[in-house]
C-alpha cells in the first residue's frame, strides 16, 4: 500500500462519541498507537485454546465492541456478531450461542443480568460457554454470584477503562473470595504498557486505603477530544513523559 495513505501511529484510527455522564457528546480520538497497545495486551487473553469463539454483542458505537471484534480477528479466532433484535429475546439469544458454540461472553454487567432472568441461560444449555468478560459498568457481586451458580465451571474477568483510555486498562480474574465479599469487586491490575494512579486534590498519589481520582497514563490514552481543545486541556495532560487522563472516577488501592 502507498505509505501516504497508511495510518501512522499518532493518526486517528477511529473516533467514538461518548457523552459519559454529561449528556454532551465528545469525539474521543483513538490513535493507531492506542489501539495497538490495547491489542498487545488483550491478545494474551486469546492464547487459551478453549476460547476460540467470542460473542460480539455491543454495538460498534460502543468501544466494548473492540475487544471481541479486533481481538478475535487478529488472533485467528471466530467472532459471532449478535443481531440487535436478539438483545431482549433471551431464548433466541441462547439458541444462537448454542448454534455457534460460543465460548466467551463479553458484555456489560447489566446485559448479563438481563439474561440471567432466563432459566435457560446456564451451562446445561450452553456447555461451551466458559469465560465471561465484563466491562463498561461496575460489576455487582450478585451478578458474579449468579453467573457462578449458572456456570460453575466458568471463569469471570472484570475489566475497567474509560473510552478515553481505549476500552479497558485493568483486569482481574475473579475468585470466590472476591465474589462473596461484602466489599465491591476490584477493578484489577493495570495492563503492562499502561499505569493507573490514584491522586488526591493536590495531584499527589494517595496512601493505601485512601480515596482519590483514578488517573491513567501510557500509550492507551487518547490524544484528546475532536475539535474541543478546552476540554482536552482540562482532562488530558503529560505525566512522566506519557499522555495521561483524569477519569473523574473515584478509587483506592
Amino acid at each position: 500500500p502507498d505509505p501516504v495513505y497508511s495510518v501512522g501511529e499518532h493518526d486517528n484510527f477511529y473516533i467514538i462519541y461518548t457523552s459519559g455522564s454529561t449528556g454532551d457528546p465528545k469525539g474521543v480520538e483513538i490513535t493507531q498507537l492506542c489501539l495497538v497497545s490495547f491489542l498487545q495486551w488483550i491478545s494474551e487473553e486469546f492464547t487459551d485454546p478453549r476460547a476460540s469463539v467470542w460473542m460480539l454483542q455491543s454495538p460498534y458505537s460502543f468501544d466494548l465492541s473492540i475487544m471481541p471484534l479486533y481481538g478475535s480477528l487478529i488472533n485467528g479466532k471466530t467472532v459471532v456478531a449478535i443481531d440487535k433484535s436478539l438483545y431482549f429475546k433471551p431464548k433466541r439469544l441462547v439458541a444462537t450461542l448454542q448454534k455457534h458454540a460460543v465460548n466467551v461472553w463479553v458484555s456489560t454487567p447489566s446485559f448479563t443480568n438481563l439474561h440471567l432472568d432466563n432459566p435457560g441461560f446456564s451451562s446445561a444449555s450452553l456447555p461451551e460457554l466458559i469465560k465471561f468478560y465484563y466491562c463498561g459498568e461496575s460489576l455487582p457481586n450478585n451478578t458474579a454470584k449468579n453467573v457462578r451458580e449458572r456456570f460453575p465451571a466458568s471463569v469471570q474477568i472484570n475489566t475497567y477503562g474509560p473510552t478515553e483510555a481505549t476500552v479497558a486498562v485493568t483486569s482481574v480474574l475473579l475468585d470466590n473470595d472476591m465474589i462473596d465479599s461484602t466489599t465491591p469487586i476490584p477493578l484489577g491490575y493495570a495492563r503492562g504498557n499502561c499505569k493507573v494512579f490514584v491522586f488526591n486534590d493536590e495531584g499527589k498519589e494517595v496512601s493505601e486505603g485512601e480515596y482519590g481520582e483514578i488517573v491513567i497514563s501510557g500509550p492507551c490514552v487518547s490524544k484528546g477530544y475532536l475539535n474541543n481543545p478546552e476540554l482536552t486541556a482540562e482532562r488530558f495532560f503529560v505525566l512522566n513523559g506519557q499522555r495521561a487522563y483524569r477519569t473523574g472516577d473515584q478509587g483506592y488501592y
